[in-house]
């Protein structure tokens, strides 16, 4: 196994409080990383390179307020931006989905993840790398894997990885969504218990 170097480096992660991007977090500080992390709920763990944040991505008041900050002077240049945090949908079909559920889902698994690329972007650029990984999921991919709400966040998430590369690639930014299917998480555990559907 390679190990992988990433001391100096700066990342920012969504969603780091369980989970894929709890995994994420942990091995990225293993690996020498200055990681800045955040969910809404508590992270529980503590590291000398770990900087947590404590916000709602899905309320656009967190959210408006947390790119602020990162436009602010005194923020580090980030490396790598992971925008990992999401909720399902239930599997739902769409007639079956509330106004409300659909807004929910895509102000949580879409918009944060435009919002913050937008608001570090700029400085990858100026510096002429970086990188933004995309949790896609399955349904980014293919209807099944979530319902209706959360394929169509899946899909426009890999739709704007396809669009990152195709606008910024020569400017030194890398873009990549992860697909993976169901993981057994604390946000996928009804799935595992024979309740997800």
């Amino acid at each position: 196994m390679i190990e992988q170097d990433y001391h100096n480096q700066n990342i920012l992660l969504t969603g780091a409080a369980s989970g894929i991007c709890f995994c994420q977090m942990k091995t990225y500080l293993d690996a020498g990383a200055n990681v800045t992390a955040i969910d809404r709920q508590t992270i529980d763990y503590d590291h000398p390179h770990l900087t947590k944040v404590q916000a709602d991505l899905g309320q656009r008041a967190d959210l408006d307020q947390l790119v602020a900050k990162l436009a602010a002077a005194d923020t580090p240049v980030f490396d790598i931006f992971l925008s990992t945090a999401g909720v399902l949908d239930s599997f739902q079909p769409l007639l079956d989905q509330s106004v409300e559920t659909i807004e929910n889902v895509l102000a949580v698994d879409l918009w944060p993840a435009v919002a913050l690329t937008k608001a570090v972007l700029p400085q990858m650029v100026e510096q002429g790398r970086g990188q933004l990984v995309y949790m896609a999921s399955i349904a980014g991919l293919q209807a099944g894997g979530g319902g209706a709400a959360y394929t169509m966040a899946k899909h426009a998430l890999v739709g704007l990885t396809r669009q990152m590369t195709f606008d910024y690639a020569s400017q030194g930014i890398r873009a990549n969504a992860i697909a993976p299917g169901a993981i057994q998480t604390p946000m996928n555990a009804a799935d595992f218990a024979g309740d997800g559907m």
